[in-house]
């Protein structure tokens, strides 16, 4: 009856967990094979400070190959691995009617293959050449914790811009 009901919305739709995260990553890429680069990735999120939750700690793994296609384009593919825990601890506050406010129900596992297009453009004055990328990644295998949505596809466009000094 005009009644304002104050709740705080499941951890997934939280800015943040107010978590310390230490992030590390270790890049080996090899390009001595004329048109051909290849390299792998590792990368982890590891929380050194949690407050009353925090989101689950995350490792990835990347592996690639690229070629050369033109001059300036080049087109690549690769296997992602990506491992999230699910979140520790509770937040007594969070506690719905929905799974999303179960800490039980985050994380899991997934495995893309990804395809990617390179192109070498000149469209701000200085530097090197500016690079426009494209990916699109489709998961193999998912492994999710609890009922979760999947992903079905991925679509990431970027932009690089080099300097010298």
């Amino acid at each position: 009856m005009n009644t304002r009901v104050k709740m705080i919305l499941p951890y997934a739709m939280q800015i943040g967990d107010g978590s310390t995260s230490l992030l590390s990553a270790f890049t080996f890429v090899n390009n001595k094979r004329n048109d051909w680069v290849y390299g792998f990735q590792v990368r982890a999120r590891t929380n050194l400070q949690k407050n009353a939750w925090a989101f689950g700690n995350s490792r990835t793994l990347n592996a690639w190959v690229q070629k050369s296609i033109a001059p300036k384009t080049s087109v690549s593919a690769g296997i992602t691995y990506l491992d999230i825990s699910s979140i520790t601890g509770r937040d007594p506050r969070i506690n719905g009617p929905v799974q999303a406010a179960n800490p039980s129900n985050y994380g899991g596992t997934t495995t893309s293959f990804v395809l990617g297009l390179n192109q070498l453009v000149k469209i701000f004055p200085g530097g090197h050449e500016d690079r426009i990328g494209l990916e699109i990644s489709k998961p193999i295998d998912q492994n999710l914790n609890g009922p979760q949505m999947g992903t079905s596809w991925q679509f990431q466009i970027g932009y690089q811009k080099s300097f010298r000094y």
